[in-house]
């Protein structure tokens, strides 16, 4: 059996290094990070960081689009953006993404 977290924590890792799809989420980077990683179970990682990032502090409060932007609805925002990691809303994606990166890290120690 394949180890699910170290692998997204892997990809999460490389995601924070380079982000691949700027127009993309973490999701679909995470999927282009571990697109050749034998064992990757996209749909058990989308799960593990669903139930990470309802603890963060600034959850939007939708699971699919956990990033606020504070003015109108995070779903609106993140398909009228060209790049999701640029400006405030790109800097609260990449908050989250170290969120998820220091909970899973504390879960391995």
């Amino acid at each position: 059996m394949f180890d699910q977290k170290a692998i997204l924590l892997a990809a999460l890792l490389k995601v924070q290094e380079e982000v691949l799809v700027p127009g993309e989420g973490i999701c679909y980077n995470v999927e282009i990070a571990t697109f050749n990683t034998e064992g990757a179970d996209d749909l058990a990682m989308n799960q593990m960081m669903s139930e990470i990032w309802v603890k963060w502090p600034e959850y939007s409060g939708y699971r699919t689009y956990p990033v606020p932007n504070g003015i109108i609805d995070p779903m609106v925002t993140f398909h009228g953006v060209d790049n999701l990691w640029e400006e405030e809303y790109g800097e609260s994606r990449k908050r989250l993404l170290s969120f998820l990166i220091a909970e899973l890290q504390k879960d391995s120690e």
